[in-house]
């Protein structure tokens, strides 16, 4: 078991505990589900749900990843969620953006684990704000970046 504690605050960065965990840094229960690749933070996604949408209808892999603050997916359904967020690429980066101004009013985002864990994501979960060129942008946390689904590396 390992925890990883992402505070919002600036003051202080954050937390890794290993073998254990801080009470006072959660609340509610964990959610425990197997690892479907040996040697591999990889384990199966029940489905995910946003607005009327459900996605990876019959379940598909995800991996737990501490060293990005992206959520990298198959290419089909990142398009799709990007689409139900308002997303759009611009030109002057590689990244997909949303309108900073809407950003509180985009969906929920549930992904089901374990069979009926529900973890909910809420726009400023999924929303990296980032300054480019003096000017406040928002960025979608969604990515693609394999080609084969089984496998997301």
């Amino acid at each position: 078991m390992y925890n990883l504690y992402r505070n919002p605050n600036v003051q202080w960065d954050g937390e890794l505990i290993l073998g254990g965990s801080d009470n006072r840094l959660y609340l509610g229960d964990f959610t425990y589900v197997d690892v479907s690749k040996k040697g591999y933070w990889q384990f199966t996604l029940d489905k995910i749900k946003m607005k009327d949408k459900v996605l990876c209808e019959n379940s598909c892999q995800a991996i737990v990843d501490t060293g990005t603050s992206l959520i990298i997916g198959p290419p089909t359904d990142i398009t799709i969620i990007n689409r139900l967020i308002g997303a759009d690429h611009y030109n002057f980066t590689k990244g997909i953006f949303v309108n900073c101004n809407k950003i509180y009013n985009l969906p929920n985002i549930d992904f089901i684990v374990g069979g009926f864990r529900k973890l909910r994501l809420f726009s400023e979960d999924y929303i990296i704000k980032e300054i480019y060129n003096d000017e406040m942008v928002c960025m979608s946390a969604f990515v693609s970046d394999y080609q084969d689904e089984s496998n997301p590396t």
